[in-house]
């Protein structure tokens, strides 16, 4: 697992990105056909990776509600 850090990177970069980028779309100045390049680079920023930080540390969780 990454540290908290690590995490913290990946959310950074990845937040401030899509804030960036939908506005781009929502106004406009980035056509909507992009899209799928859109989720590309997403995922070279490491989206999956940030991803799956979240999902291991949620997973216990949702085993204490069984």
């Amino acid at each position: 697992a990454l540290s908290s850090a690590a995490s913290d990177v990946y959310k950074r970069q990845i937040n401030d990105y899509v804030t960036a980028e939908s506005a781009k779309f929502i106004v406009g100045t980035r056509p909507l056909s992009e899209l799928d390049a859109y989720f590309e680079e997403l995922k070279s920023l490491g989206i999956e990776e940030y991803i799956a930080i979240y999902q291991e540390a949620y997973a216990p969780f949702l085993e204490t509600l069984q």
